[in-house]
């Protein structure tokens, strides 16, 4: 069932205050998710990058002479996994809104895991070729529905650092990924099948076993989860419907159904496409390291069991690296500086690797390098997540950012070359050019949301006042100053015209000197209820309509002035009563601008909106895009 767009106020219900939840314990209600939440979701990316990574550690394990296969075919084989993968993110992001997350991530679970023990009885390049591209499709709808889901229970500012715990799961997974296919790979003979077979066989089973048990282990969205009590869905729900408005002030949601021009209007965004530039420059190198890590170490002239295991401390120390960063980036709520940073210090790392043929160098150049893609991996994932709004844009968003990005893995899967080894200086000079890249977009972004910021403080100031309600619902970033007055971080709350409507639509006429006089003093009273009430965006609602009077009025009387005749006949038409007179619309026009006169000088309607400006440039101060 879809949320309504009305808000608690157009509907009658009573908002919740903060005040209401005083007495429940944010910090044990965000235990209990992370508990609940967080090893689930890691357990299934853990299987889910095992199973599409495992295909490195089966090369070294004899899969490309068994199947006769060339470099280029391998390649191939890989390459054709990011089509299917990037294809099916958006739909399954949409059908994860609509369906239920505990039913659709479990049941594309079950089919990647059949997929993958399927593998290991493919026979040939095309066998292969085929259940990599239906592996693709199984595995496209995780990971960015994943990275919604979690938006879906946790604030901006604590979203990376469960992004962070989440894909750690990745390089736990390339640790885990050797030490499972050394010991697999002593298997090899068994049942008459080759080592590899059995790595294939095995994590495609576990991973089955695993779905059966996430359909009863994951849960879909707080206004559900069992092992909340009634007070505490209410007060998550609540918190991420108002997070980072002023607790203190009238509060306003977001609105939640879906419209497809919500899907357009993120196909649209300029800053979704600007930031896939940065995410390529992460991803092309996470996928080149997963891929070919173990290639590339047994070619420094390391066995290949020894290759497997010098893997393992390379992940564990970037699953380290990730979980502290993202703290720290919670923590003092930027997400941009520690991304350039880390794409920095990758640049350092590939470096090392293109400059020198010595293993041990070779070998800290890719630690080094390691250890900064896996923390700046869920950095970029926050910070866009952090300036989109509303849930279905924020979805497709993310799904376009992760589905295109992730063809990224596409083009690094044909980096390393089996006749560039044992060097692959070009493998390497192609994972330093997409980290520039991805630094200079990563700058044009910083530089634009300085830009934007900036702008709106400016235009904050002088009171200025653009954007429609409807508007205002999808808006991706802070509005300049807005109808609703309560702006969210990243996601802003829209409190509509709808509740003020039947109280100031019906007394607003200018067709006739009387009827402008008239309207004009309802209006004025109108006005003054709503300053005895306390009630700024009444007021300055009403305001805003006095000032259409007048500015309608002025242009009707223009419009007065000519003729019309229609274009077939040619006959002059009589001007409609709504146009009839331009000395009569002059005065209404008059009339309505001694009364915008007065509600401008009015000196509640002054103080109220000094405190309302300063309220604002304190929120953008402290919520600023970084």
């Amino acid at each position: 069932m879809e949320k309504s767009n009305l808000s608690e106020a157009e509907t009658g219900q009573q908002i919740p205050s903060p005040a209401s939840f005083a007495h429940v314990d944010e910090k044990k209600v965000l235990r209990k998710m992370d508990v609940r939440l967080i090893p689930m979701l890691a357990l299934l990316y853990l299987l889910s990058f095992l199973d599409r990574g495992n295909i490195g550690n089966a090369k070294i394990e004899g899969l490309q002479e068994d199947l006769n296969m060339t470099s280029d075919q391998y390649n191939w084989c890989l390459t054709v996994f990011f089509f299917t993968y990037a294809a099916f993110e958006v739909p399954s992001n949409l059908l994860l809104k609509k369906l239920r997350p505990s039913r659709w991530l479990p049941a594309i679970m079950v089919a990647w895991g059949l997929v993958m023990t399927l593998m290991g009885i493919v026979q040939n390049y095309h066998g292969l070729l085929i259940a990599r591209i239906f592996l693709g499709l199984t595995e496209a709808g995780l990971f960015p529905g994943v990275a919604y889901y979690l938006t879906m229970w946790y604030c901006r500012h604590e979203i990376q650092l469960r992004q962070a715990l989440f894909f750690s799961a990745a390089s736990v997974a390339g640790a885990f990924s050797g030490l499972l296919a050394y010991a697999i790979a002593k298997m090899d003979g068994v049942g008459g099948l080759e080592g590899w077979r059995w790595i294939f066989i095995l994590e495609g089973i576990v991973t089955v076993l695993v779905a059966v048990g996430a359909f009863f282990l994951l849960h879909d969205f707080p206004e559900t989860a069992d092992f909340l009590t009634e007070e505490e869905r209410k007060f998550v729900v609540h918190r991420l419907k108002y997070q980072g408005q002023d607790r203190n002030a009238d509060q306003v949601a977001q609105a939640e159904e879906f419209k497809w021009a919500y899907v357009w209007q993120a196909f649209q965004d300029w800053q979704i496409w600007v930031n896939i530039f940065v995410y390529w420059g992460i991803v092309c190198p996470l996928y080149g390291i997963s891929l070919f890590l173990p290639t590339i170490i047994r070619n420094l002239g390391y066995t290949s069991s020894t290759a497997q295991l010098l893997t393992v401390p390379i992940y564990i120390t970037a699953a380290i690296f990730a979980v502290v960063a993202a703290w720290l980036s919670d923590r003092v709520g930027k997400r941009s500086p520690f991304i350039i940073t880390f794409l920095i210090i990758m640049v350092v790392g590939f470096t090392m690797c293109i400059s020198t043929s010595t293993p041990g160098v070779v070998y800290a150049g890719v630690f080094i390098a390691t250890c900064a893609i896996y923390p700046a991996f869920p950095g970029i994932i926050a910070w866009l997540s952090n300036n989109l709004a509303g849930s279905y844009k924020r979805s497709v968003g993310m799904a376009i950012q992760i589905g295109i990005g992730n063809l990224g893995g596409a083009m690094a899967s044909n980096f390393y070359r089996q006749k560039d080894g044992p060097r692959y200086i070009l493998g390497h000079a192609l994972e330093l050019g997409f980290i520039v890249l991805g630094i200079i977009a990563a700058f044009i972004l910083v530089v634009s949301y300085s830009r934007i910021n900036k702008s709106r403080e400016r235009k904050l100031a002088s009171g200025a006042m653009e954007h429609s309600p409807e508007q205002l619902s999808t808006m991706e970033t802070p509005p300049d100053v807005r109808m609703d007055y309560r702006v969210g971080r990243g996601e802003q709350g829209v409190l509509s015209f709808e509740p003020y409507k039947s109280h100031i639509l019906p007394l607003w006429r200018f067709r006739t000197v009387p009827i402008a006089r008239k309207s004009s003093e309802d209006l004025w009273q109108k006005f003054i209820q709503f300053d005895e009430q306390g009630d700024f965006v009444g007021m300055d609602m009403t305001r805003k309509f006095i000032q259409m009077g007048f500015t309608r009025a002025k242009r009707y009387a223009n419009h007065a002035g000519g003729r019309k005749y229609d274009r077939t006949s040619g006959k002059e038409i009589p001007k409609s009563g709504s146009h009839k007179g331009k000395e009569e619309k002059l005065a209404a026009s008059a009339i309505f601008r001694e009364v915008w006169e007065r509600c401008k000088q009015h000196e509640g309607y002054q103080q109220k909106k000094a405190a309302f400006l300063k309220e604002q440039k304190e929120w953008r101060k402290d919520n600023a895009q970084t």
